[in-house]
């Protein structure tokens, strides 16, 4: 018993004092060549401007996985975007229906540009919608697909 206690002990500590992490950055340079800053010019009306607020945070979200850095202070580039349409539609409906109800789909219209400067780059109008299925589909899904969907068309746009 004993040695059971004592094996454990030595295990627990053992295993504690092998994981760990720590990480010191320390940089003076800054990367101007591939910031971008994201600009909502959305109607203030209520459902409007929520959908530009989850739009932006999908994009930020989204801008992880490209080379750009989201950066609000002197950007290179600036995307500006306005939420035209939004319509949540109705989850459940979506799950009763398995996506064949078409009053019940989440939709989504944008007007989106790229800016370089005072020089536009590329524009874009991008309708993404949810149907449903099994699970119905969800509102931040309709959001991703419309910030993939830009950043897909940004690819191109020089």
């Amino acid at each position: 018993m004993k040695k059971t206690v004592s094996f454990l002990i030595i295990l627990a500590l053992f295993l504690v004092s092998c994981t760990g992490a720590d990480t010191i950055v320390k940089k003076k340079w800054q990367a101007k060549d591939n910031t971008i800053g994201i600009v909502d010019l959305s109607a203030n009306t209520d459902g409007i401007m929520e959908a530009g607020t989850l739009l932006t945070s999908a994009l930020e979200n989204s801008f992880t996985d490209t080379m750009f850095v989201v950066k609000n202070e002197k950007p290179k580039y600036q995307l500006k975007f306005k939420v035209l349409k939004y319509q949540e539609g109705s989850r459940w409906a979506r799950m009763a229906s398995m996506g064949i109800s078409d009053s019940a789909r989440g939709e989504l219209q944008i007007k989106a540009a790229l800016y370089e400067g005072p020089a536009m780059v590329g524009a874009w109008e991008v309708n993404t919608w949810v149907k449903g299925g099994v699970t119905g589909g969800s509102r931040d899904e309709l959001f991703n697909k419309a910030a993939k969907e830009i950043i897909e068309h940004m690819k191109y746009a020089e």
